[in-house]
């Protein structure tokens, strides 16, 4: 947020120079106002913007993850039902690992996901919310102007 220094005045508010204080009383308040509106605008867009890269970001990795689960259960169809030998057994029984870790490591991105969804969710809720207590501070203002 941009500060304001001691004779420096936002952009917009006029300073009387005879008086030295604002031409008018809420100028300086709505400018204040309309610059942390403009500032939390941007702040909701960011987290938008946020959340579609995260929705992104999930679908490809939940792709990748199903698609590597695919080719192991394919993997699986292809070894014969019995077999006496123990190099055949040990590749089946590590294509089952394999699976078996797919499955795990797809629950927690569907976890994750969730979790910064979660999260990036309710920031925006906190934003708007401030946003809309603003916005009618502002409208009450320019309702005595």
């Amino acid at each position: 947020m941009e500060l304001v220094l001691d004779n420096e005045l936002p952009e917009g508010v006029e300073k009387n120079e005879n008086q030295d204080s604002l031409e008018e009383p809420n100028s300086f308040i709505k400018v204040v106002m309309e610059r942390k509106l403009s500032l939390l605008r941007k702040q909701i867009k960011d987290i938008d913007t946020e959340i579609y890269a995260r929705n992104a970001l999930h679908s490809e990795l939940e792709s990748s993850i199903d698609s590597r689960i695919s080719d192991r259960e394919e993997r699986l169809k292809e070894f014969p039902k019995t077999s006496s030998y123990t190099n055949i057994n040990n590749r089946i029984n590590l294509t089952e690992r394999e699976l078996s870790d797919l499955e795990k490591e797809k629950r927690t991105e569907k976890l994750n996901f969730w979790r910064d969804s979660s999260k990036l969710r309710e920031e925006i809720r906190k934003l708007l919310k401030e946003y809309e207590e603003i916005y009618k501070k502002n409208e009450f203002l320019a309702s005595y102007q």
